[in-house]
């Protein structure tokens, strides 16, 4: 994750102003929300990809949240299975104390270094946090790790259709570090995991498109 957005993560006032000019509800319905279970003040903060509930299975106790931010998924996991185990992660203390507000099982970050114990959780979602982080091998290594056999992981990020290079500024948009699909399979593949399920979305902009596919480890 480059410099800058690590300073606009942590400056939540930037952060709102920003997502002023690049979201509104329109913006979260299309990416499967629904408004009126989520509060204003989450929906200030937050830049998802898509709404992970309808991918997740919930067979097991123990989630994670990878750049749970300031915990929207977590807030709308925890009112529909009030029963689980929630943590989130996130590399910004300024919006883990926001989420405090709605979980207290919060750890501030790296996703390369994750402090749990093996084969812990049954489930583990990035929403919109993938296309961050650029060593995605020692990521999945890490992700591989603390899953138990058989566990779901959900990612949904952006990629592009065909290979050409993306300028380093795009990383703000989460559109620099993005991949071909091919590219994608191979890797999750490489790394342990079995395709399940994915939704794709084809042109948000010309040769750019966003995916949510759930995963499962061998």
């Amino acid at each position: 994750m480059n410099q800058e957005i690590m300073y606009i993560y942590s400056d939540l006032e930037r952060l709102k102003k920003l997502n002023k000019v690049l979201s509104d509800k329109f913006f979260f319905e299309q990416r499967g929300y629904v408004l009126e279970d989520i509060p204003d003040y989450l929906l200030e903060l937050s830049f998802p990809v898509k709404n992970p509930l309808p991918f997740l299975d919930m067979e097991g106790n123990n989630i994670l949240d990878i750049g749970c931010g300031s915990g929207l998924d977590i807030y709308l996991i925890k009112k529909k299975f009030p029963d689980k185990n929630i943590i989130g992660i996130d590399i910004s203390l300024p919006l883990l104390l926001e989420a405090k507000k709605i979980n207290k099982e919060l750890v501030c970050s790296e996703a390369l270094e994750l402090s749990f114990k093996d084969g812990i959780f049954s489930t583990v979602i990035m929403n919109g946090v993938f296309n961050l982080i650029r060593d995605k091998e020692k990521l999945l290594i890490e992700i591989n790790r603390v899953l138990c056999n058989g566990g779901t992981l959900f990612i949904a990020d952006i990629y592009k259709k065909f290979n050409f290079i993306i300028s380093s500024e795009a990383d703000l948009f989460n559109i620099g570090q993005c991949m071909m699909l091919s590219e994608l399979y191979k890797m999750f593949k490489n790394y342990g995991f079995k395709y399940e399920f994915g939704e794709y979305e084809r042109e948000i902009v010309p040769g750019i498109g966003i995916f949510a596919i759930k995963w499962r480890k061998l």
